[in-house]
């Protein structure tokens, strides 16, 4: 092979199928319909097959989500939902890890900043760097199957594929392994490294009455508390899916009992954060199965909040602390955002991202099968003893981006 162009693709699936340890239920089911209409009639995915009724994600149980979407049962469905450890061996056998750095020709990889295989696509990258293998990589303001990324995907692949057949040194490979798109500036930066170099870690806390702030909480009992209701999960505004969304918008979420939110000052100088976001939540509750899910938003000086990168993880039972807390990691979307003067950073914390993932009904019952739904407060704690916290990676003031070579 004397080369690769690959796009909005990863290397192993079961990661983003079963992210956070739940499952990315709106993404799964609709595929699922995709391929399932598309067997049955015939015709190419790309051009058949209808979204998923809204209504269809309500049922329970989520075994039988298939036969409700469409009128039968698909084996790969029963699989996804039935399978939920990525070290079983029915994952296993799809799992292409190794080759990621079998592959010796010069690749080229295509991914959006909003794609549902953006966090993977990276550690393939990272992975192929290390080991000295000829890999570039465009990261744009793309969701997965849009438009701009499907079509300027085809036109480097074809650019960076022609240029290897025909020993023609322009397109990517005559630049440095990275270019990104920075959200926000809206301009496009190179880069040799992922994360880049120079970018440091800036930790904003969670504080009493909303704040989010650069010190830490003081002493003394601090917590935000809200109850989960499966019955009517929080939904999902935005987030990285397989279909192109019309808002970014997160506003509705500040009129729900279920969500609470943290809110720093306005900028008085621009915050360009470039590379992995994840939040430290201190967590007390009255249900041992549960899930947590952030967003980072921007707030402009209207009081809209526009999605910048979120998180999701799925609690099993575990050992807490004497105190009944316990601390979950939180691991979120990458990005490459600006947050501009006057601007302010908000995160908002709820117990589901519904439909995008499977809500938790509470029970522990396994997900397949699962009916009985139950309550879940949730408290979260910020405190000197509870640190609760959003984690960037920002370039240093001052700092001048290099122009694209």
């Amino acid at each position: 092979m004397d080369g690769a162009a690959i796009t909005v693709s990863q290397a192993n699936f079961g990661d983003a199928l079963l992210e956070g340890g739940g499952l990315a239920q709106f993404t799964a089911l609709n595929w699922t319909r995709q391929m399932h209409d598309s067997i049955t009639s015939g015709t190419s995915p790309f051009f058949g097959g209808k979204p998923v009724n809204p209504a269809t994600f309500m049922h329970l149980p989520v075994g039988t989500m298939d036969q409700a979407a469409f009128g039968a049962t698909e084996s790969w469905w029963q699989d996804w939902v039935n399978r939920r450890d990525l070290a079983d061996p029915w994952w296993r056998a799809m799992d292409f890890s190794a080759g990621v750095t079998a592959l010796r020709a010069p690749t080229l990889l295509i991914a959006g900043w909003q794609d549902l295989f953006l966090p993977y696509q990276l550690e393939d990258l990272t992975r192929r760097l290390e080991a000295g293998l000829p890999t570039w990589i465009t990261v744009g303001p793309w969701e997965h199957g849009g438009p701009g990324g499907l079509f300027e995907g085809q036109r480097q692949a074809i650019e960076f594929l022609s240029g290897l057949a025909h020993d023609d040194p322009r397109g990517p490979v005559e630049r440095a392994p990275l270019r990104l798109y920075v959200q926000g500036a809206d301009e496009w930066r190179t880069f040799d490294n992922w994360p880049p170099k120079g970018t440091s870690t800036q930790e904003y806390h969670l504080h009493g009455g909303g704040a989010l702030r650069e010190d830490r909480a003081p002493e003394g009992t601090g917590s935000s508390a809200y109850v989960y209701d499966p019955a009517d999960p929080t939904p999902s505004l935005y987030g990285p899916v397989t279909m192109p969304q019309k808002s970014r918008d997160l506003s509705p979420y500040d009129h729900r009992s279920d969500v609470v939110s943290f809110t720093t000052g306005f900028l008085s100088e621009d915050l360009e954060i470039i590379g992995p976001v994840s939040v430290d939540l201190f967590v007390r509750t009255d249900n041992s199965h549960f899930d947590l899910y952030v967003a980072l938003a921007e707030v402009n000086e209207k009081g809209t909040a526009q999605f910048v990168s979120s998180g999701y993880r799925r609690i099993e039972p575990g050992p807490l602390e004497a105190d009944g807390s316990r601390r979950v990691t939180i691991p979120c979307w990458p990005t490459a955002w600006r947050f501009a003067v006057r601007r302010k950073l908000r995160i908002y914390v709820a117990s589901a991202c519904f439909p995008r993932y499977a809500r938790n009904l509470g029970t522990g019952e396994p997900m397949a099968t699962g009916t009985a739904m139950v309550k879940t407060r949730v408290e979260v704690l910020h405190d000197a003893l509870h640190p609760s916290l959003v984690r960037v990676s920002h370039q240093p003031a001052g700092y001048r981006h290099p122009p694209e070579r």
